[in-house]
């Protein structure tokens, strides 16, 4: 029996590495997706040069988990890497219906089918740094709506290896500049849970204690980020959220993350 095919050709999915981080999969002539494509860290991007003025030192790229968190752990970015007790890779990741992503620009071009999940070319090289259009959301948004137009997402990774953070910080406080005509949220990932399975908070501009965090913070009506889970998170990210009117991001930037 012939079977159907599952995709249109020349299509591509977010798929889970190992990792923890996203990858691609792209359909075939025949119609059917291919294995999952993961990005792998190059060594001078994964291994900073310990010479230069803002590489990662021993202490701070292994923080004592025995001592506690030590305040003011901040995390900055070179070349679309982050340094400090977060050592992973940016990226920026978008809903596939309706909200398309302009900067920054993988090879071959940014669509919404398309989507940049490998190594992105940043267009500052201490910050992360992202552009493009939301669609409007319908009148009355049912949930397919929000699954396939959730707005757009900026974040990086704990490290390039998956690990986690490893601290049990009480808050964090992340560093943005730009523009975006819509309510921010930071997001973070709990290792081992599945990706959709994410704890978000209101962007206040300030420290945000990670107790403020569940997974349905626009109500407050999900499972809470436990102390528990705080060592855990692989990810954090800043999403600009769908709504039922068109939102343009100019140019909105993390620049640093710092934990407390």
């Amino acid at each position: 029996m012939v079977l159907p095919p599952e995709c249109v050709s020349g299509t591509s999915l977010v798929c889970p590495c190992l990792s923890g981080r996203p990858g691609v999969k792209v359909c075939t002539e025949e119609g059917r997706f291919s294995t999952c494509v993961c990005a792998q860290p190059t060594p001078d991007a994964a291994t900073p040069d310990a010479a230069t003025p803002d590489a990662v030192t021993p202490d701070a790229a292994t923080p004592d988990t025995a001592t506690g968190p030590t305040t003011g752990d901040t995390v900055t970015f070179k070349q679309g890497l982050a340094i400090g007790v977060m050592t992973g890779y940016g990226w920026p990741n978008w809903g596939l219906v309706g909200d398309v992503v302009t900067d920054p620009a993988c090879l071959g071009g940014v669509t919404s089918s398309s989507p940049c999940t490998l190594t992105a070319p940043w267009n500052s090289p201490t910050a992360l740094c992202v552009s493009g259009t939301i669609a409007a959301l319908a009148t009355i948004p049912t949930q397919p709506d929000y699954n396939g137009n959730w707005g757009i997402e900026i974040g990086v990774y704990a490290s390039t290896d998956g690990a986690a953070i490893g601290m049990p910080y009480a808050s964090i406080n992340v560093s943005l500049s730009g523009t975006s005509t819509n309510v921010l949220r930071v997001v973070v990932h709990r290792k081992g849970d599945p990706l959709t399975t994410q704890y978000c908070a209101a962007y206040t501009g300030s420290a945000i204690l990670f107790a403020s965090f569940n997974t349905a913070c626009w109500n407050g009506g999900g499972t809470a980020l436990l102390p528990a889970d705080v060592p855990n998170i692989n990810w954090v990210a800043v999403e600009i959220p769908s709504s039922t009117t068109a939102i343009t991001v100019d140019n909105l930037c993390l620049k640093s993350i710092t934990f407390n």
